[in-house]
């Protein structure tokens, strides 16, 4: 195995792993926060939600790594010039909802941020579309429905 060969292996299991390490340091902050309970809760709440979401998904996210890691083929060429580019495009996309979110706010702002970053992780048009939608309408009833809390608005909703 060539050397860029092993050098994205490991990338592709440590990026994960990291993860995993980081979720787990952040549940254990969490539990020093005071949860309340689902029907009033506190500061911790919604970080304890978080993390655990994360967990698994990082969780998920290392065990597809291990088992890709032992059915990769060697990577094309290409490969790894795509891989900048869709993390240069993915960063750019994060600058751009940070510019977008004061001027069309939080509701179009992140429908936008996630059918972007699933049309650079090479997802189909509906499929971004239906996960974006979901997320947003899951995001607006948490928060207003359920927590009362208001969504940054748009300059053009003042």
């Amino acid at each position: 195995m060539s050397f860029p060969v092993k050098r994205m292996l490991t990338l592709s299991l440590f990026l994960p792993l990291g993860l995993t390490v980081t979720s787990i340091i952040y549940l254990i902050l969490c539990f020093k926060l005071d949860l309340g309970t689902p029907s009033f809760p506190r500061e911790g709440f919604v970080p304890l939600i978080v993390g655990i979401l994360l967990f698994i998904g990082s969780c998920y996210l290392t065990i597809n790594a291990i088992i890709t890691a032992k059915n990769m083929l060697p990577p094309s060429q290409k490969t790894p010039k795509i891989e900048k580019i869709n993390f240069l495009l993915l960063v750019g996309t994060l600058f751009g909802y940070l510019i977008t979110l004061k001027v069309l706010g939080f509701t179009f702002s992140t429908f936008l941020l996630i059918v972007v970053s699933a049309k650079i992780f090479s997802a189909k048009w509906r499929s971004a579309f239906l996960l974006a939608l979901g997320f947003t309408i899951t995001c607006y009833v948490i928060f207003i429905y359920w927590f009362n809390i208001p969504f940054p608005s748009s300059i053009f909703m003042r």
